[in-house]
């Protein structure tokens, strides 16, 4: 992530009714690719569900994140 998107991400990242809203989201998917993937017989679908709960389970650390970069951009420490 850039230190620009960082910057703009930070409304959210700030915002405890959204990210709780969007931690809400991100575990009700992960949920619901996990109910896929016990089901799921494909090796194919199986990867991709798989990739898919790895990054909702990213959200976990949006804030943190989002939070690091833009003061990496801040203090000129970013590398885009």
């Amino acid at each position: 992530m850039s230190p620009e998107v960082a910057r703009k991400l930070l409304v959210v990242a700030n915002n405890k009714q959204s990210i709780d809203a969007l931690f809400d989201y991100a575990e009700e998917r992960i949920k619901s690719h996990v109910k896929n993937l016990i089901r799921e017989t494909d090796h194919n679908k199986i990867i991709q569900i798989q990739g898919s709960i790895h990054e909702l389970q990213r959200f976990a650390t949006f804030r943190d994140e989002v939070i690091q970069k833009a003061k990496e951009g801040k203090n000129g420490t970013g590398i885009s």
